[in-house]
């Protein structure tokens, strides 16, 4: 179906702001291949809604502005979905603009805001930014102040700023970053801050996205970025401007230089910079692209604006007023050594097993971490080994700082397992200081992402109370027990509990089919700690005992082995206990190397509910 028809031949530019409304959630088309074409998108708009779009549009190619505003208005009430709405959203502004009835649109995208905000499902995808820069562009056409800064705040808290690490002034409109030591102004001549995407750890690249808004309601991106690099050290300005230039170069095929191309320089004192300019077509369409890339105390900036030919020259003139209202004053320099002590924690933590080594590094560095992946990753090491070592006052205080900088953190696979075992750690001192209800609280967090054995173990809240039901034995687990915390599900019938303090474990396997003698169980039990812990078990010895469950007591069997040989010669025994509720079996294992992890495993037995 045709999304223009019923309409004249239209305008580039107000064909722009229809191609725009059009494909501004592609994330979202039907398909799972990307849209090449805005007849590719048509599945998401409904028949009734395309008639009454071309009626807009008519309307609008006629500039008819009040009915164009009034039928638009009309559209957008009846939308369905994302696609619609913001397809006719755009319509809607780009009418009201014509004639300046700013504070309408700035009702009208608050009515969206808080319709998206009460909704169930919340915004899709990047919906809610895209009301939010439309609503600071229509607060500054408006010259509204209060509206502008409304929605600087909520633009700032969607980008989820680590707070430890940026500061935002509003008195002065800047906001801060205090890793790089770069203040960026939220608000500058023609140009407004509309997006903010921090870097989680050195190495990553924070985005700043600014809007030059012009007297006729058009809008240019330029995206400004910074990153700490150590490539540049060691050589001479003359080398660093030679590597900034050759970056610089063109990307695409089509992207052809700009020969003589004078540019103005970013207004940042002690940058070493470069600039480069390239022209290329889009639908016939002259574009050129500007781009500059600096560099200053281990930092790489960069900036990048495409927009069409014929308007570079104005663009170019209003460039300085944004670089002016930067502020990079007091650049901060990364300590050179930082990179290399921060692997050499992770070695010691993740692969070494020396803790105390990774713990004291980590808190000769906590001084300097700005980052939130670094404040996360030190403070979680920190206050682990202090739980470890029975200094829970301690491991409160880091691993609290820890959770709170893992919010801002998406982790690697170091990084995830830190993450989880500081959720453990944490929930783990709450129990312990009897406050259940954050450790249930941190464990639901933790059991969030449980893995690839989820599907049977069910989680069940009952108040404070926090427990895994396995859906297939009914056997219900409690997330602490007897000073044993749960961890996540081993497969679909079995599951471990540790203790933190000394990492000893108990684990418990349900579901199993009741074996059709006892030396076919024996047998089964030889072979899979042969199998899984390379453990020879020895002589045997049964003994009943009775098990808990939620309605009483029935009998079990303890099963006790002798180790005759294992790979470290420090387990001495693996106890199982054995329990049969109808058809399935449920046991607990526990390997014993000490006389006191045997009491510790007898304790978990005993207040376990089979």
């Amino acid at each position: 179906m045709d999304m223009y028809r019923g309409s004249l031949p239209l305008s580039p530019a107000l064909r722009g702001v229809l191609a725009t409304a059009l494909l501004f959630f592609p994330i979202l088309a039907v398909s799972e291949e990307p849209a090449s074409s805005v007849h590719q998108q048509s599945s998401a708009f409904s028949p009734p809604y395309l008639n009454e779009r071309a009626r807009s549009v008519a309307a609008i190619q006629a500039e008819q502005w009040a009915q164009a505003s009034a039928l638009s208005e009309e559209l957008l009430a009846m939308a369905q979905n994302p696609y619609e709405t913001s397809d006719a959203l755009q319509l809607l502004l780009f009418t009201l603009r014509q004639e300046n009835r700013h504070e309408e649109t700035i009702r009208i995208i608050d009515g969206l805001i808080a319709k998206v905000d009460n909704s169930a499902n919340g915004p899709y995808f990047d919906q809610m930014d895209h009301y939010i820069t439309e609503g600071l562009v229509s607060s500054f056409l408006a010259k509204n102040g209060v509206a502008t800064e409304r929605y600087s705040h909520r633009m700032l808290e969607d980008a989820r700023l680590f707070p430890e690490q940026w500061n935002t002034n509003f008195s002065k409109h800047h906001i801060t970053d205090s890793a790089s030591g770069l203040s960026m102004p939220l608000m500058a001549g023609s140009w407004l801050l509309v997006h903010v995407e921090p870097a989680s750890k050195p190495g990553k690249i924070t985005r700043w996205k600014y809007l030059h808004v012009a007297t006729d309601a058009t809008t240019t991106e330029v995206m400004i970025s910074m990153q700490h690099s150590d490539e540049m050290s060691g050589l001479d300005d003359q080398a660093r401007r030679h590597k900034l230039f050759n970056r610089l170069q063109p990307r695409f095929g089509d992207e052809v230089p700009v020969d003589g191309a004078t540019l103005p320089d970013m207004a940042l004192p002690g940058l070493i910079q470069a600039g480069f300019q390239s022209h290329f077509t889009i639908e016939g369409t002259a574009m050129q692209n500007t781009r500059w890339l600096g560099y200053r105390s281990g930092w790489l900036v960069g900036v990048d604006m495409t927009s069409e030919a014929d308007g570079i020259n104005a663009l170019l003139q209003a460039l300085p007023s944004l670089w002016s209202a930067m502020d990079w004053s007091t650049p901060i320099e990364r300590d050179p050594q930082w990179a290399e002590r921060d692997r050499m924690i992770e070695e010691l933590w993740a692969h070494s097993g020396s803790d105390q080594k990774a713990a004291e590094l980590a808190a000769g560095s906590l001084a300097d971490a700005t980052f939130p992946r670094d404040v996360a990753v030190l403070n979680s090491i920190i206050g682990i080994t202090a739980f470890r070592q029975r200094d829970d006052v301690k491991a409160a205080t880091h691993l609290t700082n820890a959770l709170r900088a893992w919010e801002y953190v998406g982790a690697d696979r170091f990084e995830a397992q830190l993450k989880d075992d500081s959720l453990q750690y944490a929930a783990a001192l709450s129990f312990i200081a009897g406050d259940s209800p954050r450790g249930a609280s941190l464990m639901n967090r933790y059991l969030d992402y449980p893995g690839r054995w989820a599907e049977p173990w069910l989680k069940n809240q009952d108040g404070d109370s926090l427990a895994l039901k396995n859906k297939h034995s009914d056997v219900q687990v409690p997330v602490w027990l007897s000073g044993f915390l749960v961890g996540h599900p081993k497969s679909e019938a079995a599951i471990a509990f540790k203790d933190l303090r000394t990492g000893q474990t108990v684990g418990l396997t349900t579901n199993l089919d009741i074996p059709a003698s006892d030396a076919v169980q024996e047998q089964l039990f030889r072979e899979v700690m042969n199998r899984q812990f390379n453990l020879t078990l020895g002589a045997l010895e049964q003994q009943p005992f009775q098990a808990n469950t939620r309605d009483g007591v029935v009998p079990g069997q303890l099963w006790i082995f002798q180790v005759e040989a294992g790979p470290h010669d420090d387990i001495t025994q693996v106890n199982f206990w054995v329990v049969d509720r109808g058809t399935i079996r449920t046991l607990l294992r526990a390997s014993i190397k000490a006389p006191d992890e045997l009491l510790r495993a007898e304790e978990f037995a005993n207040a376990f509910l089979w």
